[in-house]
């Protein structure tokens, strides 16, 4: 196995939707169950199948709160992590922008504007590939982003042979 570069330069849109597919597929199930859960109690409020209230008053004051719950919470969820990557392009741009990713067998390095980090892949938390991107988590919390788009097909089939390499290290999730 070769030690694989590569460029990468990400937009402040293409973190926005890295980290929502991150925390919204990703990363929290328990998101989405509690979004269900409001969605089925909308449901079962409107159809009302067993009868359980009679009340007609309140109809028009509960379809109004499900529907502004229903349509509001992916709206903020969406406008607060487009912020919050603005925000942080904003702040570290050196960070997204024209950095080079080396992989090797033994470990990972990032390297850019001002900063070199190197980590051994035992200290990393986990590999996962989706179909846009490869997430690197250093931590539970924080993954470093890799576009897919910018990788040439031979990398990627080098990068996989890595992530598979280390496998026995770190919980790899590729996409077969």
């Amino acid at each position: 196995m070769t030690d694989i570069t590569i460029n990468q330069s990400l937009k402040q849109d293409d973190l926005a939707k890295a980290s929502l597919y991150n925390l919204v597929i990703g990363r929290s199930p328990i998101l989405i169950i509690i979004y269900g859960a409001l969605t089925l109690s909308a449901i079962i409020t409107f159809i009302n199948p067993f009868n359980a209230y009679n009340e007609t008053d309140n109809t028009a004051y509960n379809i109004f709160v499900y529907a502004i719950a229903i349509i509001a919470i992916p709206l903020l969820l969406w406008r607060s992590i487009k912020k919050a990557s603005k925000k942080a392009f904003t702040k570290n741009s050196r960070f997204y922008t024209n950095v080079s990713y080396t992989f090797t067998p033994n470990s990972y390095k990032s390297e850019g504007e001002d900063f070199s980090t190197t980590y051994k892949w035992e200290d990393i938390y986990k590999v996962k590939e989706t179909k846009k991107w490869f997430f690197i988590y250093i931590s539970k919390n924080q993954a470093v982003i890799l576009d897919k788009s910018q990788i040439d097909l031979l990398q990627q089939a080098e990068m996989k042979n890595i992530f598979n390499s280390v496998q026995s290290k770190i919980k790899v999730s590729l996409i077969k």
